[in-house]
């Protein structure tokens, strides 16, 4: 059983904005980073996106092939990050949801940990409201899956402790994830829409009525990722360029003056 988990500014941003994206529906990612010491101390570093093989609202899959894909983004950013770092666990979304594990969490934290005994899961529950406050609340737990007993197999979530590192691989890198993550998002709306109708020379089989649908559905998820992710990404780049221009200017001041 793992002891803590260490979660860095970049991971933790990136995964909220992940879970952000969807209100209606859970998402999910892959988490990576390290194992060291024992008892474990799991640090989280990354996350990879993952593209859902079945969308509700109380409940995400993903594919054999995506899981495999994570691990591939995960020997990547190795790679790009300079550390011996591997896929370490799972994290997911609870949309107006509590934040502790429902029974299907537990029992897919515990199929991953028959092959990892440290393998760790994170829940983020976002479009929350505090009860006392009335006012938005986010949250992350970490969590494992455990037995009561050897007699009593019922499983149960092991809460483990979190901190957080404000180090990182910097805003340049944040902005980097928050663009991928714009990318998953498209392909996979784009990749529902293929499966609904299948590819254009496919579409002389559809139904007119079937394929109009589609279309439609289609055209207005791309329009919601356009208006929870592409726009607020936009402004993002709009306030740092305006930041930019005003430190800019600044300095050119301060050139100017110790010149004269």
């Amino acid at each position: 059983m793992l002891s803590k988990v260490v979660l860095t500014k970049d991971a933790l941003l990136s995964c909220f904005a992940h879970a952000l994206s969807n209100e209606k529906e859970e998402v999910m990612g892959l988490l990576v980073g390290e194992f060291e010491g024992d008892p474990a101390v799991a640090t989280v570093w990354a996350m990879t996106f993952l593209i859902r093989s079945d969308k509700q609202s109380d409940r995400v899959e993903v594919s054999v092939e995506q899981m495999i894909a994570g691990q591939e983004e995960a020997e990547r950013l190795a790679q790009r990050h300079h550390r011996a770092i591997r896929v370490i666990g799972w994290y997911h979304s609870h949309p107006h949801i509590t934040i502790h594990p429902s029974h299907i969490d537990l029992a897919t934290q515990e199929s991953y940990q028959q092959l990892n005994k440290n393998f760790v899961g994170l829940i983020f529950s976002v479009y929350n409201d505090n009860s006392s406050t009335k006012q938005g609340c986010l949250q992350v737990t970490a969590f494992q899956s455990t037995t009561l007993s050897e007699t009593d197999r019922q499983i149960v979530a092991e809460y483990i402790p979190i901190s957080f590192l404000s180090t990182g691989a910097g805003e340049q890198h944040f902005m980097i994830r928050l663009i991928e993550l714009q990318q998953t998002l498209l392909k996979e709306e784009a990749i529902a829409f293929t499966a609904a109708v299948g590819k254009p020379d496919d579409w002389t089989t559809v139904h007119p009525l079937q394929l109009h649908h589609h279309s439609s559905v289609y055209l207005k998820s791309l329009c919601t990722v356009t208006d929870v992710g592409l726009l607020p990404l936009l402004h993002l780049i709009d306030c740092k360029i305006d930041r930019a221009q005003k430190e800019l200017a600044t300095l050119r001041q301060k050139l100017h003056s110790d010149g004269a």
